[in-house]
């Protein structure tokens, strides 16, 4: 009898269990559904409102969540202690991604990111197991008199202190020289951020110089 109580109580657990995981997996691809630039949206269940941030310094404006803060930058190197700090790093505790950026001094035409992307990931491919590449590309995108300019990325897997980091690493040409920024979270949040942070870089815009 008691045998037969154990074997009802585990499919009872497994059940729930199974509910559970029908109603998570809803709610995600309800959440999937939503776009930065819907009034609101929903990630890992916080409701957040994006909004176009200009970054003059940087030459750029982005959507992010209207709630990131740039972090100071005692607490980015806390943050990022291994090196290659960023100049900006944007986030907010309660939001699972963060927003990175640093402009640097390499010169590279808008024309040449597509060879900076495969030199990047070449280099990556170096570092051995600590990286794992997941894709890379270029992306074209229309100025306001009817230009182009490119944006390369390299989406890659890295170990972190608080487990696996998947790491949406992109690259343009500001004045000639290399903007390198990067959405980065957890892994294991990757189905549900993937598709959020494309968006972001995708939703990137060149300032006119009055305005930078």
């Amino acid at each position: 009898m008691q045998y037969k109580d154990e074997e009802i109580m585990k499919i009872k657990k497994q059940m729930e269990e199974e509910e559970k995981r029908k109603k998570s997996t809803k709610k995600l691809e309800q959440e999937m559904n939503e776009s930065i630039y819907d009034e609101k949206v929903h990630i890992m269940g916080e409701e957040v409102t994006f909004e176009r941030r200009l970054i003059p310094e940087l030459g750029i404006s982005i959507y992010m969540p209207e709630d990131f803060f740039r972090f100071s930058d005692d607490i980015t190197k806390q943050i990022c202690p291994m090196g290659n700090t960023p100049s900006h790093l944007f986030g907010q505790l309660n939001i699972g991604f963060q927003l990175l950026f640093n402009s640097t001094t390499h010169q590279v035409k808008d024309k040449e990111i597509k060879s900076f992307v495969e030199v990047t990931a070449k280099y990556m491919d170096i570092m051995g197991p600590k990286v794992r590449i997941i894709e890379k590309g270029v992306e074209q995108k229309a100025l306001q008199d009817d230009k182009m300019f490119h944006i390369g990325y390299v989406s890659f897997v890295s170990r972190a202190l608080d487990g696996n980091a998947y790491n949406m690493q992109f690259y343009l040409s500001i004045k000639e020289k290399v903007l390198i920024g990067s959405v980065v979270f957890l892994s294991k949040y990757k189905k549900r951020l993937i598709p959020l942070a494309k968006e972001i870089i995708n939703s990137i815009e060149l300032l006119e110089e009055s305005e930078a």
